[in-house]
């Protein structure tokens, strides 16, 4: 190749023009141009795809690699790695929050809820409202001291004022509110010493009141005035207990559905009478028919008439039973 080369470089130092000379005396110098290039890219090839390996890289001896050995690591390392970061975490936020947090003295949330608990007294708030009653103040005192003296003399005299407040009710004879007062004692001291005692008077006085409603309906069942009406045309007359007297009566119509189907039944009706005997708000009280009977009670009883009183007064409410029976 160097032979052709030098060759090319003679026939070029002949002087004769590239562009001018014909084909047959250029083809040297091209020839010899595409020989330098392949030269020149030869060279650039074998510098590219040189590789030197160090003696002591070449000469190290490569360890054996255990498969199961390398799955078991790269399944461990992830969850270290997890584990570790938030134990680290972890470690971060206790140690903000116990930068943050003050220690909490018991000594002072008590010494706060006693003197909360003694205004709530000032103000009379023993139970109501729960949730700023000196109930609430002694009983929180309690969940953190359970022998603190001061917390139960205070529950104590709540309770004590409950049951002086049922004491004095039930001497007035007011026993619904006698009974509220006791179940306000009952909620703050269960096992207080006078409880029972005054829990025993009260369902005794309320015994005695019941009793006597009972008598009183019973009675007033006796004054009530009873009319039979038949199925007859004849009037029939009507009781006459103490009280105005009944001097027009007016017989009620006997429903005529009523008598076809064989029904009879009752209906008491409450009246008032003026001083002049006429009768005013007549209204049903009680019936065992319902709608069979009502109607004609209440028209035949708007229509009576009552001796005239001299005082001129409007009587007080009376009550009358009107009776309808088929007649034989």
């Amino acid at each position: 190749m160097a032979t052709d080369i030098a060759r090319g470089q003679l026939e070029l130092a002949s002087g004769q023009n590239e562009i001018t000379a014909p084909f047959h005396q250029t083809a040297p110098r091209r020839r010899l141009q595409r020989l330098e290039a392949e030269a020149t890219s030869m060279s650039a090839i074998s510098t590219q795809t040189r590789i030197e390996v160090p003696l002591a890289a070449a000469r190290m001896p490569v360890p054996f690699a255990d498969p199961e050995l390398k799955h078991e690591q790269r399944g461990r390392t992830p969850w270290v790695a997890f584990a570790i970061s938030m134990l680290s975490v972890g470690f971060a936020v206790w140690w903000v929050m116990a930068q943050r947090m003050p220690d909490i003295d018991p000594r002072d949330v008590i010494a706060r809820n006693l003197d909360d608990a003694r205004a709530a007294m000032a103000d009379r708030r023993y139970t109501d409202p729960p949730e700023r009653s000196a109930l609430h103040y002694f009983s929180t005192v309690l969940a953190i001291d359970p022998g603190n003296a001061d917390a139960s003399a205070g529950i104590d005299a709540i309770a004590d004022r409950n049951l002086t407040n049922a004491r004095v009710l039930l001497s007035k004879g007011r026993v619904a509110e006698a009974g509220v007062a006791l179940e306000k004692a009952h909620r703050v001291r269960p096992d207080h010493n006078g409880l029972a005692i005054l829990d025993a008077q009260w369902r005794a006085e309320l015994r005695r009141l019941l009793d006597a409603a009972a008598t009183i309906a019973e009675a007033k069942a006796d004054l009530t005035e009873e009319l039979v009406v038949t199925a007859a045309p004849a009037p029939v007359p009507a009781l006459q207990p103490t009280g105005p007297k009944l001097v027009k009566m007016v017989q009620p119509q006997y429903p005529q559905d009523a008598l076809i189907r064989g029904i009879e039944g009752w209906v008491d009706v409450s009246l008032r009478v003026t001083a002049a005997g006429n009768v005013i708000d007549p209204r049903v009280e009680e019936s065992d028919r319902g709608w069979w009977f009502d109607q004609a009670a209440l028209i035949a009883v708007e229509q009576w008439k009552y001796e005239p009183r001299s005082d001129g007064i409007t009587s007080e409410r009376i009550r009358v039973r009107v009776k309808f029976q088929r007649s034989n």
